[in-house]
Protein backbone atom coordinates (compact mmCIF):
# COMPACT_ATOMS: atom_id res chain seq x y z
CA UNK A 1 0.00 0.00 0.00
CA UNK A 2 1.29 3.81 -0.57
CA UNK A 3 1.75 5.26 2.44
CA UNK A 4 0.38 8.88 3.45
CA UNK A 5 3.28 11.53 2.91
CA UNK A 6 2.93 12.11 6.43
CA UNK A 7 4.09 9.07 7.20
CA UNK A 8 6.53 9.14 4.43
CA UNK A 9 7.84 12.90 3.35
CA UNK A 10 6.07 15.87 4.10
CA UNK A 11 6.71 20.13 3.62
CA UNK A 12 4.81 22.48 4.96
CA UNK A 13 5.54 26.53 5.36
CA UNK A 14 3.67 28.34 8.02
CA UNK A 15 3.98 32.43 7.82
CA UNK A 16 3.38 34.45 11.00
CA UNK A 17 2.15 37.73 11.33
CA UNK A 18 3.54 40.02 14.21
CA UNK A 19 3.72 43.90 14.88
CA UNK A 20 6.80 44.30 12.77
CA UNK A 21 7.77 41.43 10.94
CA UNK A 22 6.47 38.12 8.96
CA UNK A 23 8.15 35.01 10.22
CA UNK A 24 8.21 32.52 7.49
CA UNK A 25 8.83 28.99 8.70
CA UNK A 26 9.54 25.90 6.00
CA UNK A 27 9.06 22.41 7.80
CA UNK A 28 10.77 19.60 5.83
CA UNK A 29 10.72 15.73 6.82
CA UNK A 30 11.47 12.43 5.34
CA UNK A 31 10.46 10.42 8.02
CA UNK A 32 12.20 7.07 6.56
CA UNK A 33 14.89 8.34 5.88
CA UNK A 34 15.28 10.06 9.25
CA UNK A 35 16.09 13.87 7.59
CA UNK A 36 13.89 16.73 9.02
CA UNK A 37 14.71 20.43 9.33
CA UNK A 38 12.93 24.05 8.85
CA UNK A 39 14.14 27.08 6.80
CA UNK A 40 13.26 30.30 8.68
CA UNK A 41 12.90 33.99 7.54
CA UNK A 42 12.04 37.18 9.20
CA UNK A 43 10.76 39.83 6.84
CA UNK A 44 10.02 43.80 8.20
CA UNK A 45 6.48 44.47 7.37
CA UNK A 46 5.80 47.46 5.99
CA UNK A 47 5.32 50.44 7.87
CA UNK A 48 2.21 51.94 5.73
CA UNK A 49 -0.32 48.83 5.46
CA UNK A 50 -2.24 50.67 2.27
CA UNK A 51 1.12 49.56 0.41
CA UNK A 52 0.25 46.37 1.18
CA UNK A 53 -1.07 44.40 -2.42
CA UNK A 54 -0.54 42.26 -5.15
CA UNK A 55 2.98 43.39 -5.73
CA UNK A 56 4.07 43.00 -2.23
CA UNK A 57 3.18 39.59 -1.48
CA UNK A 58 4.32 38.87 -5.10
CA UNK A 59 7.79 39.85 -4.25
CA UNK A 60 7.70 38.31 -1.02
CA UNK A 61 7.05 35.12 -2.27
CA UNK A 62 10.13 35.21 -4.70
CA UNK A 63 12.19 36.13 -2.21
CA UNK A 64 11.41 33.21 0.27
CA UNK A 65 11.80 30.80 -2.86
CA UNK A 66 15.05 32.38 -3.99
CA UNK A 67 15.87 32.20 0.41
CA UNK A 68 14.89 28.68 0.62
CA UNK A 69 15.63 27.18 -2.72
CA UNK A 70 12.00 25.86 -3.21
CA UNK A 71 9.41 26.20 -5.70
CA UNK A 72 6.34 26.93 -3.50
CA UNK A 73 3.71 28.96 -6.34
CA UNK A 74 2.85 29.05 -9.84
CA UNK A 75 0.78 31.36 -11.66
CA UNK A 76 -2.74 30.68 -12.78
CA UNK A 77 -2.29 29.99 -16.99
CA UNK A 78 -6.01 31.19 -17.14
CA UNK A 79 -6.24 34.20 -14.71
CA UNK A 80 -3.23 36.71 -14.71
CA UNK A 81 -2.18 37.30 -11.25
CA UNK A 82 -3.19 34.51 -9.61
CA UNK A 83 -0.64 32.03 -8.03
CA UNK A 84 -2.21 28.49 -6.87
CA UNK A 85 0.66 26.97 -4.06
CA UNK A 86 2.40 23.87 -5.66
CA UNK A 87 1.55 20.40 -4.35
CA UNK A 88 4.42 18.45 -2.73
CA UNK A 89 6.07 16.61 -4.62
CA UNK A 90 9.68 16.25 -2.99
CA UNK A 91 12.26 18.13 -1.17
CA UNK A 92 12.70 21.79 -2.96
CA UNK A 93 9.32 21.48 -4.76
CA UNK A 94 5.76 22.33 -3.18
CA UNK A 95 4.33 22.32 -0.23
CA UNK A 96 1.33 20.13 1.33
CA UNK A 97 0.40 23.65 2.50
CA UNK A 98 1.02 27.37 3.05
CA UNK A 99 -0.85 29.05 5.95
CA UNK A 100 -1.12 32.71 7.28
CA UNK A 101 -1.41 33.37 11.08
CA UNK A 102 -2.59 36.26 12.32
CA UNK A 103 -3.85 37.45 15.68
CA UNK A 104 -7.25 37.94 16.27
CA UNK A 105 -6.20 41.47 17.98
CA UNK A 106 -3.97 42.44 14.83
CA UNK A 107 -4.43 45.76 13.55
CA UNK A 108 -5.56 45.98 9.76
CA UNK A 109 -5.46 42.18 9.82
CA UNK A 110 -8.55 42.52 6.93
CA UNK A 111 -6.29 44.71 4.79
CA UNK A 112 -3.46 41.85 4.85
CA UNK A 113 -5.88 39.21 4.20
CA UNK A 114 -7.95 40.52 1.45
CA UNK A 115 -4.92 41.75 -0.31
CA UNK A 116 -3.60 38.22 0.14
CA UNK A 117 -6.31 36.79 -1.33
CA UNK A 118 -5.67 39.10 -4.71
CA UNK A 119 -2.50 36.68 -4.93
CA UNK A 120 -3.75 33.36 -3.59
CA UNK A 121 -6.88 31.53 -2.89
CA UNK A 122 -5.25 28.65 -2.30
CA UNK A 123 -3.06 30.32 1.04
CA UNK A 124 -4.89 29.27 3.99
CA UNK A 125 -5.79 31.71 6.46
CA UNK A 126 -5.82 31.40 10.42
CA UNK A 127 -7.23 34.08 12.71
CA UNK A 128 -5.55 32.56 16.15
CA UNK A 129 -6.26 33.82 19.57
CA UNK A 130 -3.69 34.40 21.62
CA UNK A 131 -4.83 33.15 24.97
CA UNK A 132 -5.90 30.02 23.23
CA UNK A 133 -2.32 29.23 22.06
CA UNK A 134 -1.34 29.93 25.42
CA UNK A 135 -3.14 27.39 26.51
CA UNK A 136 -1.28 24.69 24.28
CA UNK A 137 2.07 26.10 25.14
CA UNK A 138 1.86 25.48 28.57
CA UNK A 139 0.68 21.78 27.71
CA UNK A 140 3.26 20.92 25.34
CA UNK A 141 5.95 22.37 28.35
CA UNK A 142 4.49 20.95 31.09
CA UNK A 143 5.47 17.53 29.29
CA UNK A 144 8.85 18.67 29.26
CA UNK A 145 8.37 19.28 33.12
CA UNK A 146 7.81 22.97 33.07
CA UNK A 147 4.88 23.84 35.68
CA UNK A 148 5.58 28.13 35.47
CA UNK A 149 5.99 29.34 32.39
CA UNK A 150 6.70 33.13 31.10
CA UNK A 151 6.19 33.98 28.32
CA UNK A 152 7.54 37.49 26.52
CA UNK A 153 7.19 38.68 23.26
CA UNK A 154 9.14 41.59 23.11
CA UNK A 155 8.56 43.67 19.99
CA UNK A 156 9.52 47.50 19.32
CA UNK A 157 6.55 48.75 19.10
CA UNK A 158 4.66 45.84 21.18
CA UNK A 159 5.54 44.54 24.90
CA UNK A 160 3.49 40.99 25.45
CA UNK A 161 3.88 39.14 29.30
CA UNK A 162 1.98 36.27 30.51
CA UNK A 163 2.38 33.69 33.46
CA UNK A 164 0.94 31.02 32.74
CA UNK A 165 0.71 27.67 35.45
CA UNK A 166 2.41 28.56 38.07
CA UNK A 167 1.02 27.58 41.57
CA UNK A 168 0.13 31.64 42.38
CA UNK A 169 -1.66 32.29 38.80
CA UNK A 170 -4.48 29.81 37.61
CA UNK A 171 -3.46 28.05 34.41
CA UNK A 172 -7.19 29.24 32.77
CA UNK A 173 -6.95 32.65 33.96
CA UNK A 174 -2.93 33.75 32.89
CA UNK A 175 -1.45 36.92 34.21
CA UNK A 176 -1.03 39.45 31.25
CA UNK A 177 0.62 42.32 31.18
CA UNK A 178 1.43 44.60 27.82
CA UNK A 179 2.66 48.21 26.59
CA UNK A 180 1.72 48.94 23.06
CA UNK A 181 2.77 52.05 20.27
CA UNK A 182 0.02 52.25 17.37
CA UNK A 183 1.37 51.71 14.28
CA UNK A 184 -0.07 54.79 12.64
CA UNK A 185 0.53 57.15 15.11
CA UNK A 186 2.55 56.03 17.92
CA UNK A 187 6.13 56.29 16.72
CA UNK A 188 6.51 59.41 17.80
CA UNK A 189 5.85 58.92 21.16
CA UNK A 190 8.16 56.06 21.08
CA UNK A 191 10.70 58.03 19.70
CA UNK A 192 10.35 61.01 22.60
CA UNK A 193 10.93 57.71 25.46
CA UNK A 194 14.38 58.23 24.78
CA UNK A 195 13.95 61.89 26.96
CA UNK A 196 12.86 59.94 29.24
CA UNK A 197 15.27 59.71 32.95
CA UNK A 198 14.55 56.31 33.04
CA UNK A 199 15.41 55.11 29.56
CA UNK A 200 18.61 57.22 30.15
CA UNK A 201 19.02 55.75 33.06
CA UNK A 202 20.35 52.28 31.92
CA UNK A 203 22.35 53.60 28.79
CA UNK A 204 25.91 53.51 28.78
CA UNK A 205 27.07 54.64 25.05
CA UNK A 206 29.85 57.65 25.22
CA UNK A 207 28.34 59.44 21.95
CA UNK A 208 26.99 62.63 22.14
CA UNK A 209 23.27 63.15 23.42
CA UNK A 210 22.26 64.66 19.91
CA UNK A 211 23.51 61.59 18.50
CA UNK A 212 22.07 58.86 20.71
CA UNK A 213 18.68 60.50 20.25
CA UNK A 214 19.25 60.78 16.21
CA UNK A 215 19.62 56.85 16.38
CA UNK A 216 17.30 56.09 18.29
CA UNK A 217 14.79 58.04 16.22
CA UNK A 218 16.11 56.31 12.88
CA UNK A 219 15.83 52.99 14.90
CA UNK A 220 12.22 53.69 15.59
CA UNK A 221 11.13 55.12 12.31
CA UNK A 222 12.92 52.36 10.43
CA UNK A 223 13.41 49.17 12.53
CA UNK A 224 16.11 47.11 11.78
CA UNK A 225 16.11 42.99 12.40
CA UNK A 226 19.64 42.98 12.78
CA UNK A 227 22.96 45.00 13.82
CA UNK A 228 26.13 44.97 15.03
CA UNK A 229 26.32 48.45 16.07
CA UNK A 230 27.36 48.55 20.02
CA UNK A 231 25.23 52.05 20.59
CA UNK A 232 21.95 50.20 19.04
CA UNK A 233 22.48 47.06 20.90
CA UNK A 234 22.48 49.62 24.15
CA UNK A 235 19.40 51.26 23.25
CA UNK A 236 17.94 47.90 23.11
CA UNK A 237 19.11 46.46 26.23
CA UNK A 238 17.87 49.90 28.31
CA UNK A 239 14.65 49.72 26.51
CA UNK A 240 13.80 46.42 27.28
CA UNK A 241 14.77 46.60 30.88
CA UNK A 242 12.65 49.72 31.23
CA UNK A 243 10.07 47.99 29.56
CA UNK A 244 9.90 45.57 30.91
CA UNK A 245 10.04 47.00 34.48
CA UNK A 246 6.96 48.77 33.36
CA UNK A 247 5.43 45.66 32.26
CA UNK A 248 6.07 44.28 36.23
CA UNK A 249 4.36 47.18 37.70
CA UNK A 250 0.88 47.19 35.92
CA UNK A 251 0.68 43.65 36.69
CA UNK A 252 2.95 42.46 39.63
CA UNK A 253 2.28 39.02 39.27
CA UNK A 254 3.82 38.79 36.42
CA UNK A 255 7.19 37.62 37.18
CA UNK A 256 6.75 37.66 41.23
CA UNK A 257 8.81 34.51 42.42
CA UNK A 258 9.69 33.29 39.16
CA UNK A 259 12.06 31.13 38.92
CA UNK A 260 11.88 29.72 43.25
CA UNK A 261 10.33 26.62 42.07
CA UNK A 262 11.71 23.64 39.95
CA UNK A 263 10.16 23.54 36.68
CA UNK A 264 10.64 27.08 35.51
CA UNK A 265 10.55 28.27 31.82
CA UNK A 266 10.99 31.48 30.03
CA UNK A 267 10.20 31.82 25.92
CA UNK A 268 11.11 35.17 24.69
CA UNK A 269 10.39 35.94 21.37
CA UNK A 270 10.02 39.80 19.23
CA UNK A 271 11.85 41.00 16.08
CA UNK A 272 14.09 43.35 18.10
CA UNK A 273 15.89 40.17 19.45
CA UNK A 274 18.63 39.54 17.01
CA UNK A 275 19.98 43.66 17.83
CA UNK A 276 21.70 41.58 21.34
CA UNK A 277 24.17 38.65 21.90
CA UNK A 278 21.98 36.22 24.35
CA UNK A 279 24.26 36.89 27.10
CA UNK A 280 22.98 40.31 26.99
CA UNK A 281 19.49 39.38 26.35
CA UNK A 282 19.20 37.67 29.60
CA UNK A 283 20.93 40.51 31.23
CA UNK A 284 18.06 42.95 30.63
CA UNK A 285 15.59 40.25 30.96
CA UNK A 286 17.16 39.43 34.75
CA UNK A 287 17.59 42.88 35.86
CA UNK A 288 14.19 44.06 33.88
CA UNK A 289 11.99 41.96 35.59
CA UNK A 290 14.29 41.71 39.12
CA UNK A 291 14.37 37.99 39.13
CA UNK A 292 16.33 35.44 41.54
CA UNK A 293 16.26 31.34 41.36
CA UNK A 294 16.91 29.58 38.58
CA UNK A 295 14.76 28.99 35.02
CA UNK A 296 15.59 27.46 31.27
CA UNK A 297 15.39 30.45 28.75
CA UNK A 298 14.11 29.36 25.20
CA UNK A 299 15.39 32.07 22.70
CA UNK A 300 12.89 32.07 20.03
CA UNK A 301 14.24 34.17 17.07
CA UNK A 302 12.33 33.17 14.34
CA UNK A 303 8.65 32.60 16.24
CA UNK A 304 8.82 29.23 15.96
CA UNK A 305 6.73 28.46 19.05
CA UNK A 306 4.01 30.02 17.31
CA UNK A 307 4.02 28.79 14.02
CA UNK A 308 4.11 25.03 15.36
CA UNK A 309 2.13 25.86 18.36
CA UNK A 310 -0.80 23.55 16.76
CA UNK A 311 1.43 20.45 15.56
CA UNK A 312 3.25 20.78 18.30
CA UNK A 313 -0.31 20.55 20.69
CA UNK A 314 -1.57 17.87 18.52
CA UNK A 315 1.71 15.13 18.17
CA UNK A 316 1.31 12.30 16.39
CA UNK A 317 -2.33 13.19 15.40
CA UNK A 318 -1.27 16.62 13.65
CA UNK A 319 -3.73 16.53 10.79
CA UNK A 320 -1.25 17.64 8.01
CA UNK A 321 2.55 17.58 9.24
CA UNK A 322 3.95 16.16 12.21
CA UNK A 323 6.63 18.86 13.95
CA UNK A 324 9.79 17.56 16.28
CA UNK A 325 10.25 19.66 19.29
CA UNK A 326 13.58 19.57 18.71
CA UNK A 327 13.60 22.07 15.44
CA UNK A 328 11.32 24.55 17.55
CA UNK A 329 13.37 24.37 20.91
CA UNK A 330 17.14 23.78 19.50
CA UNK A 331 18.79 24.99 22.15
CA UNK A 332 18.34 25.64 25.97
CA UNK A 333 20.05 28.67 28.24
CA UNK A 334 20.33 27.85 32.16
CA UNK A 335 20.02 30.43 34.58
CA UNK A 336 20.80 30.51 37.64
CA UNK A 337 20.47 33.55 40.33
CA UNK A 338 21.56 32.45 43.72
CA UNK A 339 21.03 33.82 46.91
CA UNK A 340 23.17 37.36 46.98
CA UNK A 341 22.11 38.35 50.49
CA UNK A 342 25.24 37.86 51.84
CA UNK A 343 27.40 39.26 49.46
CA UNK A 344 30.32 41.43 51.50
CA UNK A 345 33.17 41.59 49.19
CA UNK A 346 33.87 40.52 45.65
CA UNK A 347 35.94 37.54 44.62
CA UNK A 348 35.06 34.98 47.24
CA UNK A 349 33.91 31.78 45.76
CA UNK A 350 30.04 31.25 44.46
CA UNK A 351 29.90 28.04 42.05
CA UNK A 352 32.97 25.53 41.88
CA UNK A 353 32.60 23.23 38.99
CA UNK A 354 34.27 20.69 36.42
CA UNK A 355 33.56 20.34 32.72
CA UNK A 356 34.70 16.91 31.88
CA UNK A 357 34.87 16.88 28.05
CA UNK A 358 36.22 14.60 24.95
CA UNK A 359 39.12 17.30 24.90
CA UNK A 360 39.80 17.16 28.35
CA UNK A 361 38.66 18.81 32.01
CA UNK A 362 38.47 22.07 32.72
CA UNK A 363 37.85 23.76 36.41
CA UNK A 364 34.97 27.02 36.10
CA UNK A 365 34.47 29.31 39.12
CA UNK A 366 31.96 31.65 39.28
CA UNK A 367 32.75 35.16 41.80
CA UNK A 368 30.60 37.14 43.97
CA UNK A 369 29.96 40.04 41.67
CA UNK A 370 30.30 38.07 38.49
CA UNK A 371 27.79 37.64 35.29
CA UNK A 372 28.96 34.53 34.10
CA UNK A 373 28.73 32.24 31.45
CA UNK A 374 29.22 28.76 30.20
CA UNK A 375 29.22 28.41 26.67
CA UNK A 376 28.42 24.75 25.50
CA UNK A 377 27.22 25.14 22.57
CA UNK A 378 30.68 23.59 20.51
CA UNK A 379 30.93 20.82 23.33
CA UNK A 380 29.19 17.75 21.70
CA UNK A 381 29.35 15.52 25.10
CA UNK A 382 30.14 16.17 28.11
CA UNK A 383 29.29 16.05 31.84
CA UNK A 384 29.00 19.17 33.83
CA UNK A 385 29.20 19.02 37.89
CA UNK A 386 29.53 21.74 40.35
CA UNK A 387 27.78 23.41 43.51
CA UNK A 388 27.13 26.56 44.99
CA UNK A 389 28.68 27.90 48.35
CA UNK A 390 26.81 27.39 51.50
CA UNK A 391 26.59 31.17 51.41
CA UNK A 392 25.47 31.56 48.26
CA UNK A 393 23.21 28.62 47.46
CA UNK A 394 19.82 28.74 45.13
CA UNK A 395 16.47 29.94 45.95
CA UNK A 396 15.83 26.54 44.62
CA UNK A 397 16.31 23.50 46.88
CA UNK A 398 18.72 21.23 45.28
CA UNK A 399 20.03 22.74 42.31
CA UNK A 400 23.68 22.04 42.41
CA UNK A 401 24.60 21.03 38.61
CA UNK A 402 25.10 17.45 37.11
CA UNK A 403 23.52 18.43 33.51
CA UNK A 404 25.00 15.73 30.60
CA UNK A 405 24.59 17.32 27.28
CA UNK A 406 23.26 13.99 25.29
CA UNK A 407 20.63 13.80 28.48
CA UNK A 408 19.10 17.13 29.73
CA UNK A 409 15.81 16.01 28.89
CA UNK A 410 14.33 19.49 28.13
CA UNK A 411 13.64 18.92 24.71
CA UNK A 412 16.56 20.78 23.01
CA UNK A 413 20.37 20.89 23.79
CA UNK A 414 21.85 23.04 26.54
CA UNK A 415 23.65 25.54 24.73
CA UNK A 416 24.71 27.94 27.69
CA UNK A 417 24.74 28.34 31.34
CA UNK A 418 24.45 31.86 32.77
CA UNK A 419 24.91 32.58 36.67
CA UNK A 420 23.92 36.17 37.85
CA UNK A 421 26.23 36.49 41.08
CA UNK A 422 26.13 40.14 40.97
CA UNK A 423 24.93 42.06 44.54
CA UNK A 424 21.05 42.61 44.64
CA UNK A 425 19.49 44.69 43.67
CA UNK A 426 21.91 45.77 40.97
CA UNK A 427 22.20 49.31 41.46
CA UNK A 428 22.88 51.32 37.43
CA UNK A 429 23.69 54.98 37.48
CA UNK A 430 25.00 57.41 38.29
CA UNK A 431 25.82 58.68 34.98
CA UNK A 432 26.46 56.69 31.15
CA UNK A 433 29.75 56.49 32.25
CA UNK A 434 29.34 54.44 35.56
CA UNK A 435 27.08 51.93 33.51
CA UNK A 436 30.07 51.41 30.98
CA UNK A 437 32.44 50.33 33.34
CA UNK A 438 29.37 48.11 35.43
CA UNK A 439 28.57 46.74 32.06
CA UNK A 440 32.39 46.05 30.71
CA UNK A 441 32.91 44.46 34.48
CA UNK A 442 29.21 41.71 33.47
CA UNK A 443 29.60 41.23 29.85
CA UNK A 444 33.16 42.59 28.52
CA UNK A 445 32.03 44.89 26.31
Amino acid sequence: MEQLPIVDKNAYLVITHSTGALYASLFYAHYDAGREYVLTDTSAYPEAFETLGHSFWAGYFAELESKFGWKLLSEDEAMDGIYHVDKFTDEGAGVSQIKLRVAGTADNKSWLIRTLRSYSQDIKVEIYDPMEDLSKVETILKHHGYDDVLVLDLDLLRFDGWRIGSSSVSPSSPKHAKIAWTRTNGRNGLINTILDAKFKAFLSSARRKAEIQNMWANLVATPPLASEDPTIADLIRSYITVQLISLTHSQKLLANDFGLASGSACVVSGDILRLLDRKTLVLAIIDGLQLKGSFDLYVDYDNLVQASTDQLYAGVNAGNFIVNQNLVFPDITRVYIPDMRKFTKKKKVVFDGLLDASSGQQHIYVLAGDYASIDLEDVAEYTLEGSFSKDFSPFVAGEDLSVVASSYGKGGKLKQIIVDARAKPVAYGPDPRANRDKLTEWLGI
